[in-house]
């Protein structure tokens, strides 16, 4: 899985928000995690961090303009041709990331968007499938040189821990807590090995590793990054404070969509 990093994301119409959905997310997140045998804390850590509640949220890599290290991202951009056929002049936004975030949307001349909205009425909600994406709670991301079927199907979606998540469920509470603490769980036993194995002691290690490996696919990377530093910060206060403060971060469930965890 490549890394999800600095997506622009768009939701489907509006999820339900305040304290009720909070509460639901929160709810399933835990009994996923206990589940799939890891700390609750580092669920909510992702629930919040990738989607900030929205579980019907997904991350378009050929929408962002500005600073990225995404090939395929980059291509498009290059390409000047979008998935329709139709063309655009193509340029990247050099802005800052909150300035590229606002212009998105638009060519350089201010007219149409070079944005591949989402089309519910069909399966595979009629995106560009030649690019990766990340969809729901956990921004499970696939598609682009993987392919955007479950393995051995035509079923749209991927496998996450030998089960077959489709589109629509990874956009569901259920299916987007599921799916991210099912592979959550992949990462946290792959970062509880890599401690034990070089001498890397206690819970904070562990989570560090965790949390690099989700946001890296599996790979560990910059292990001080930013995001991870972040997670790891807000995973230690949730663990000796409890989850009230991941829980406000929600606000009202994120609806009108939000920017993903800056990998």
């Amino acid at each position: 899985m490549r890394p999800l990093i600095a997506l622009v994301l768009l939701s489907l119409p509006a999820a339900a928000g305040g304290g009720g959905q909070r509460n639901k997310l929160f709810t399933l997140a835990g009994e996923a995690a206990k589940e799939h045998k890891v700390p609750e804390c580092l669920a909510y850590v992702i629930v919040v961090g990738e989607s900030r509640g929205n579980p019907e949220v997904v991350g378009h890599d050929e929408d962002y303009r500005g600073p990225n290290n995404v090939p395929a991202r980059s291509q498009f951009l290059a390409g000047g041709k979008k998935y329709s056929g139709a063309t655009f002049a193509p340029a990247a936004c050099k802005g800052s990331r909150a300035t590229c975030n606002k212009a998105e949307t638009r060519n350089d001349d201010g007219a149409a968007s070079n944005r591949k909205h989402i089309d519910t009425s069909k399966r595979d909600l009629g995106i560009d499938w030649r690019y990766s994406h990340g969809f729901g709670l956990g921004q499970i991301t696939f598609g682009g040189r993987a392919g955007p079927y479950c393995r051995g199907t035509k079923t749209y979606g991927t496998n996450v821990a030998g089960k077959c998540f489709t589109v629509q469920q990874l956009l569901t509470p259920e299916g987007g807590v599921r799916a991210l603490v099912a592979r959550l769980g992949a990462w946290h036993k792959h970062a509880k090995k890599h401690c034990a194995a070089n001498g890397l002691d206690g819970e904070e290690n562990v989570a560090r590793y965790t949390f690099a490996a989700y946001g890296a696919g599996g790979r560990f990377g910059d292990t001080q990054r930013k995001s991870v530093n972040r997670r790891v910060e807000q995973y230690m206060d949730c663990a000796k404070n409890g989850s009230g403060a991941l829980q406000a971060r929600l606000g009202g469930g994120g609806s009108k969509g939000t920017q993903a965890a800056q990998e």
